[in-house]
């Protein structure tokens, strides 16, 4: 068993055994996911969307707007490069980072400096507690 390391810097036992109990192994199969095409802009791709998760995936070549309206955000930038305003502050995001939008910020419009693949992550439920 993988040992891991508490606070005190002492190895402790990892509970991987416990861990592996509660995986319910006859759950049905998911299966993989099926992007849709948003209805709303074409730019967009609908990974999840329900009341407890969304994924968006994000292509495009223009500014579009990120963010959803009172609920917390989360972009992760697969490619490309841009940039979001707020309280006149300037936001850049490139490949690789990830930027954490509070829900008490309006959705903004992302600007690009070259073409860009973001995925847009919420958790609408956080909002509503």
């Amino acid at each position: 068993m993988g040992q891991n390391r508490q606070k005190t810097g002492k190895p402790r036992e990892l509970q991987v055994d416990k861990a592996i109990a509660y995986i319910d192994f006859d759950q049905v199969n998911i299966g993989s996911v099926t992007p849709v095409k948003s209805t709303i802009n074409e730019n967009e791709e609908i990974l999840f969307d329900n009341e407890h998760f969304k994924l968006w995936r994000i292509k495009s070549n223009d500014k579009f707007t990120v963010g959803f309206k009172d609920e917390p955000a989360i972009l992760v930038c697969k490619d490309g490069i841009g940039s979001m305003t707020y309280n006149s502050n300037k936001y850049s995001i490139h490949k690789g980072e990830v930027i954490l939008l509070s829900a008490i910020i309006r959705p903004l419009s992302l600007h690009l400096d070259e073409s860009i693949t973001l995925l847009q992550i919420a958790l609408p439920e956080i909002s509503k507690k």
